[in-house]
């Protein structure tokens, strides 16, 4: 259960995550602190944390998604079984000084997220914001697969027979469109070339 008094160490104003985060979700960190049990666990459904900030005009959509900026700066971690939805602070010692070093410090009731299971309902213990990863992008992924049939395509050439002369492909070119057969165009130019030599 949470502390009537706790106090906030003043390191934790220096927190690189707190950077990260609005007023709101500043305000809304060290309240977890206060509210926190000995070892830094409450309760955390969103109903639940609209009521004990009775005094913040936070909806229950706001308070969600604070929750989970909390949770993805790694001030918190926020997760759930079929027993509900709970909170731990993390570095919670950092964070706060005082009762919960003293010898009367109170094992938490609820578990930590660590541990995988939960000893109660025997279902696992899992974070409430799951990391959405974006499909591609057809169109990219269209452009990448034609990429890489290019490079295939240039490998299947040079790993392959050699590679025609220039003479030789116009050539065929000029023979394809004058309805010639190629290799007879080819022939008649080998021979006019020994003629040349010849008459040189």
């Amino acid at each position: 259960m949470a502390r009537e008094r706790r106090s906030i160490a003043g390191s934790a104003y220096e927190s690189d995550k707190l950077d990260l985060c609005n007023d709101s979700e500043m305000c809304l960190f060290f309240g977890l602190i206060v509210k926190a049990d000995d070892e830094g666990r409450e309760t955390a459904g969103p109903v639940n944390l609209k009521k004990r900030f009775a005094n913040r005009d936070w909806s229950t959509k706001k308070i969600e998604k604070m929750m989970q900026k909390l949770h993805e700066v790694e001030l918190i971690r926020w997760y759930f079984c079929e027993c509900g939805k709970f909170y731990e602070v993390i570095d919670f010692e950092y964070y706060q000084r005082g009762s919960w070093q003293s010898v009367h410090r109170v094992i938490s009731k609820y578990q930590s997220s660590d541990d995988g299971h939960c000893k109660r309902c025997h279902g696992p213990l899992l974070p409430v914001v799951q990391v959405t990863i974006s499909s591609p992008n057809r169109s990219e992924m269209k452009r990448n697969e034609e990429k890489v049939k290019e490079k295939q395509k240039d490998a299947h050439t040079c790993e392959g027979e050699p590679e025609t002369p220039a003479l030789e492909r116009f050539a065929r070119a000029v023979a394809g469109a004058n309805g010639i057969d190629p290799s007879l165009r080819s022939q008649a130019q080998d021979e006019t070339a020994q003629d040349r030599r010849r008459g040189a």
